[in-house]
């Protein structure tokens, strides 16, 4: 496929592909308006989830050279606010769409000890469901090396935090020294207070391993 917008047209385009965040020079950009065949109109997103910086900005069409263009990272856990914002982000199928679009074709489920912060105390995380937050949230690089984590977690740096696309560690609610391996929001296993991990099922282990042992190197 050559330019996508030759290829589908300017009403096919503005269906398809308008909504969805694209990264162009380093940032993440989310698409709002097809002004004509030659510019898009788009938000360019910079600064951390927490602390956004926005700005509009004017795109050429001649960008959009394929469907490489509409590539994104990899979704699953993401964090902020020092581990206590924690979610998992997926994608809905959709033949319609193209690209990630931060609106109902993208699935976020926020963690339970995020759930339980709002209501048990006084903070909100509304901040975190505004579209470019998410764009965000996706382009940001939170993981952590186990170790890096346990270690953070322990002094009281963080609540929770990533490992991977598809691992995150957070406080185990019913013994409070130990804590808790979720995978794609399950919890797995424990690490107890001396470093040992324990899981509740071996199929885990294998991709738990390589996913620590590269994070090592």
């Amino acid at each position: 496929m050559g330019n996508i917008l030759t290829e589908y047209g300017s009403e096919e385009f503005s269906e398809r592909v308008i909504g969805a965040v694209v990264e162009y020079e380093g940032k993440p950009h989310l698409l709002t308006r097809l002004l004509s065949k030659q510019v898009v109109q788009a938000i360019k997103i910079e600064g951390t989830p927490e602390k956004l910086k926005q700005e509009d900005v004017m795109l050429s069409t001649d960008i959009f050279t394929g469907m490489a263009m509409l590539k994104h990272p990899p979704l699953g856990y993401r964090s902020a606010a020092a581990g206590q914002y924690l979610a998992f982000f997926s994608k809905v199928p959709t033949p319609m769409r193209k690209g990630l679009h931060m609106d109902r074709y993208l699935n976020v489920k926020v963690n339970e000890l995020s759930k339980y912060l709002q209501s048990y105390t006084d903070i909100s995380f509304q901040h975190y469901n505004v579209p470019e937050v998410k764009a965000s949230l996706i382009w940001t690089d939170c993981f952590l090396p186990l170790h890096e984590g346990i270690k953070r977690m322990r002094g009281g740096e963080l609540l929770s935090f990533v490992v991977d696309n598809n691992f995150a560690v957070v406080p185990d609610w019913k013994q409070t020294d130990n804590l808790v391996i979720l995978y794609r929001d399950r919890a797995v296993g424990h690490i107890k207070p001396n470093g040992d991990i324990k899981f509740a099922s071996k199929w885990v282990v294998g991709a738990w391993d390589s996913i620590n042992a590269a994070k090592e190197i």
